[in-house]
C-alpha cells in the first residue's frame, strides 16, 4: 500500500505483474492487472493497494523543472 499522494505532473504506469487497485476516495477505485497501462490522475488524492501477490510496475513521470512529481494531499 502506498501513502496518499497527489500527482502534480503526468505519470504513465504499466502493470507488469500482479494487480494494483488505486483508491481515489469518494471518486471510487480502479483495478489494474498485468498488461494494463494508464496515465495517473493529476490533482486527485489517491493511494495504491497491491493485490494478493506482489505487484510489479513501471512508472514514468513526465515532469517539469521546478514542479514536484507528487505531493502529500
Amino acid at each position: 500500500t502506498s501513502t496518499p499522494n497527489v500527482h502534480q505532473t503526468p505519470m504513465y504506469l504499466q502493470v507488469l505483474d500482479g494487480e494494483l487497485t488505486v483508491d481515489y476516495g469518494p471518486r471510487g477505485k480502479k483495478v489494474y492487472k498485468a498488461g494494463d497501462a494508464f496515465v495517473e490522475a493529476q490533482g486527485v488524492p489517491h493511494h495504491g493497494i497491491a493485490g494478493d501477490k506482489p505487484v510489479t510496475f513501471v512508472a514514468v513521470y513526465i515532469g517539469a523543472e521546478g514542479v514536484a512529481n507528487e505531493t502529500a494531499p
